[in-house]
């Protein structure tokens, strides 16, 4: 009968590589006056280290010349076939098994593909082919785009009619290396030069100036934070430094996003962020004014710096002068408010009092200190408009 299986041309009893391990007959139904013969077996087959148990039913006919020959044969369904495993899980279906699982590597999940799955060797193995359950230790190795892991897996297999993983986890904490030539370049000349717009809004409502960041302005820049993600593929950086202009300094935070992709690097955004560090205000500032009835020249001298509190003198020169158009200087005392680069002064009282002026020549001092421009704009006596810088 086992013969009579195998060699049966109709259809194909086994699969490639399959083979008959045993045939018992349980029992049969000979009906030598119609010459029939069926025959119910259990049939046992082998193929990849699985045993396959199935309920078979062969059906004879007794013929003049040839003699009891097999006319048929139907085979149950393959939901009710006893399936077992005759050995534990070897490395070929382990490694095609961990594709689609995930670990957990620098505390984040990595789900595994199967073209990261480079090396794969079983260290151990504790199998119970009764209970049909086998735990293997693997060292595997697992290569991504940017990142490489290495170390100890344990999986919990249990055969339901092929090896199937049910808890996949790592003896000890799995941590990533980067691969040569994939590490992200977190230079300051780098991550400056990525910055798409180096012009940054800085002040409040009413007192707002652009700043540019320029990398020969840049001093004591560092990389304070690298975070990752995806497999590597995803870095956040957080980085500061200081912005040294003429007359202010200001503290510099970046944070940059980098993915990688189609084999580089590729900012995707960069948040430059400006606070005021210190400035430099004391000492004499001087320019030129503009007013309707004739300009000059303006100076600011400031005398005292205590904190954001600022004393000095202010002075006008008109280049004509005439009995209402006349030299003068008075005391200022008021603040600077950094958030703004305002300078705010009270005027008090007059150092050189002009001979002639009206009720509005003497009047507060309001500017704003242009940190690109190292100039100071605002207005003086009579409401003029001054522009004035550091000397």
């Amino acid at each position: 009968m086992q013969n009579d299986l195998e060699t049966f041309s109709d259809k194909a009893f086994l699969a490639d590589g399959e083979n008959i391990s045993s045939l018992v007959i349980d029992k049969r139904d000979t009906d030598k006056k119609q010459k029939t013969d069926r025959v119910w077996c259990t049939v046992t087959t082998e193929k990849d280290d699985i045993s396959y148990e199935k309920g078979v039913v062969l059906d004879y006919y007794l013929y003049d010349k040839a003699g009891w020959t097999l006319d048929n044969y139907t085979v149950d369904d393959s939901e009710k076939w006893v399936v077992r495993p005759l050995k534990g899980v070897d490395e070929n279906t382990i490694s095609n098994n961990l594709a689609g699982q995930t670990v957990t590597v620098d505390g984040e999940a990595w789900e595994i593909i199967a073209s990261e799955v480079s090396k794969v060797s079983i260290q151990s193995e504790d199998t119970d082919l009764e209970k049909k359950t086998s735990q293997v230790t693997l060292a595997v190795q697992l290569d991504g785009e940017v990142e490489t892991v290495e170390g100890t897996l344990i999986a919990d297999y249990e055969f339901d009619r092929a090896w199937k993983v049910k808890n996949l986890y790592a003896k000890d904490s799995l941590r990533a290396e980067v691969k040569d030539g994939k590490a992200l370049d977190v230079s300051a000349d780098s991550i400056l030069d990525d910055i798409q717009n180096p012009e940054i809004k800085y002040g409040v409502s009413g007192a707002i100036q652009k700043v540019t960041i320029s990398k020969d302005e840049v001093e004591d820049f560092s990389v304070d934070s690298q975070q990752s993600k995806s497999k590597g593929t995803e870095q956040t950086i957080q980085c500061s430094a200081k912005l040294i202009k003429s007359n202010v300094t200001f503290n510099v935070a970046i944070n940059a996003e980098y993915v990688y992709e189609n084999g580089a690097w590729n900012c995707y955004q960069i948040d430059p962020v400006l606070t005021f560090d210190s400035a430099e205000l004391q000492g004499e500032w001087k320019g030129t004014y503009i007013k309707g009835g004739g300009n000059g020249v303006a100076v600011l001298e400031i005398t005292e710096v205590d904190g954001n509190n600022l004393k000095g003198t202010y002075s006008y020169t008109p280049y004509k002068t005439n009995k209402w158009s006349q030299p003068g200087s008075y005391e200022v005392e008021g603040e600077f408010v950094p958030d703004g680069l305002l300078v705010t002064l009270k005027a008090g009282d007059w150092v050189n009092e002009p001979e002639k002026y009206m009720s509005v020549t003497k009047q507060d001092i309001s500017a704003v200190l242009y940190a690109d421009d190292a100039i100071m704009k605002g207005s003086g006596q009579e409401s003029c408009i001054f522009n004035i810088s550091k000397q």
